[in-house]
């Protein structure tokens, strides 16, 4: 995995909680990777068919166009997504929710959102990686 760091500045709080933000983000991908049956169920649960006719057209969009359109539909569905490019596909979702698991306190309110960040609370590993992710973070005062 590699980062481009062009930008990065060391000390800046908002630049390494942005940061931060990233490696989960991309280590979640890792981890999905290897769990193909997560993502499946994950999928099954929460991905439905307009969101995968979406994805679709986000990938025939010319790249001017397809940002405005996945903030459309992040503003039109925001009680499902954490943020806008989790709407991008399931594998995106995923990676994005997972930080909000990361990163939030677990969620009350009864919505898709919230569902999905606590779908990864029934997993003993995932939690347990939480834990030890925020036990870091909180030593990097990034959290």
């Amino acid at each position: 995995m590699g980062i481009n760091r062009e930008g990065y500045l060391a000390g800046d709080t908002a630049t390494e909680k942005s940061y931060a933000d990233l490696f989960i983000h991309e280590y979640a991908h890792i981890i999905f990777y290897s769990a193909p049956e997560q993502v499946a169920s994950y999928k099954e649960q929460f991905w439905t068919k307009a969101d995968e006719a979406q994805r679709l057209r986000l990938e025939q969009l010319p790249t001017s166009k397809r940002f405005a359109a996945q903030v459309k539909y992040y503003n039109d569905n925001y009680s499902r997504f954490v943020t806008d490019y989790a709407t991008l596909s399931v594998d995106e979702d995923m990676a994005e929710t997972f930080v909000a698991f990361i990163l939030e306190d677990r969620p009350v309110a009864d919505n898709v959102k919230t569902k999905k960040i606590n779908f990864f609370y029934k997993d003993s590993g995932l939690v347990k990686l939480r834990q030890e992710f925020r036990e870091n973070l909180v030593e990097l005062e990034l959290i």
